[in-house]
């Protein structure tokens, strides 16, 4: 549903129309009036799902920021506050400081940083808690970014963890995971690094280029392999189109 409701504020963003207005604003409050309901300050993702993932919650904060640029308005501060107090407070992985990936410790990894949430999350952050999408990108760079043969690329996992793929990592070659790093493409553009950006482009291209004609992964099947590139051909458009001002990326 954040996604909708964030697809709905890029509508308004870049139309000016206000036709979607009603149910961009009725999602925003019922997502508002979920994440609230718990004292961790995550929503439901799905029925009877006993997981809750801060980069999801990133996002669904990311979609009510939109709607309150759009209309000039603030739902949802609260909950906005709440959460990054949240997420300092219980949801710091102690040793490097960087945020775990699932708050309900339902999985064996949950209270690890892992790349493809890290990546994923300051991308949406940089837009409602840009200092902190900062801070958490140095951190990430800092304990997570691996440099072999020439290129560089964004681990899955901590040099201390031992942790396999997953369907939201991708393969992990080396310990470098292709969503950690093809999504830490695009949140390197989001906090402004443009030299990480360039490097990270670097070490994408080739990996792009085969996902893009569906020969990366072995078996797939047709839709699958349809949904993947429609899925990392806009991660990679999102990326390269932002456009810099000043020192950063807008």
């Amino acid at each position: 549903m954040e996604h909708l409701n964030i697809i709905l504020g890029m509508y308004k963003e870049i139309t000016g129309s206000d036709r979607h207005k009603e149910i961009n604003e009725r999602i925003s409050r019922h997502l508002i009036k979920n994440s609230m309901s718990y004292s961790n300050y995550h929503a439901d993702l799905l029925p009877h799902v006993k997981m809750k993932w801060p980069a999801d919650q990133a996002a669904i904060l990311h979609s009510i920021w939109l709607f309150n640029n759009n209309y000039k308005t603030n739902l949802g501060a609260d909950l906005t506050i709440k959460w990054l107090e949240y997420m300092e407070q219980k949801a710091k992985h102690k040793k490097t400081g960087l945020y775990i990936t699932e708050v309900l410790g339902t999985r064996k990894y949950s209270n690890q940083p892992r790349g493809c949430s890290l990546s994923y999350m300051i991308h949406y952050m940089g837009g409602f808690a840009p200092t902190r999408a900062k801070e958490q990108w140095k951190l990430y760079k800092k304990n997570m970014l691996k440099k072999m043969f020439g290129r560089i690329g964004f681990r899955e996992y901590l040099t201390d963890y031992e942790g396999s793929w997953t369907p939201d990592s991708g393969p992990v070659v080396a310990g470098i995971g292709v969503a950690a790093t093809g999504l830490g493409l695009n949140a390197a553009s989001t906090v402004g690094d443009k030299r990480t950006f360039n490097k990270l482009e670097k070490t994408m291209n080739p990996f792009y280029s085969t996902l893009s004609i569906g020969n990366l992964f072995p078996g797939i099947r047709t839709f699958s392999r349809v949904g993947t590139d429609l899925l990392s051909s806009s991660i990679w458009l999102n990326a390269e189109t932002k456009q810099f001002k000043g020192d950063k990326y807008g």
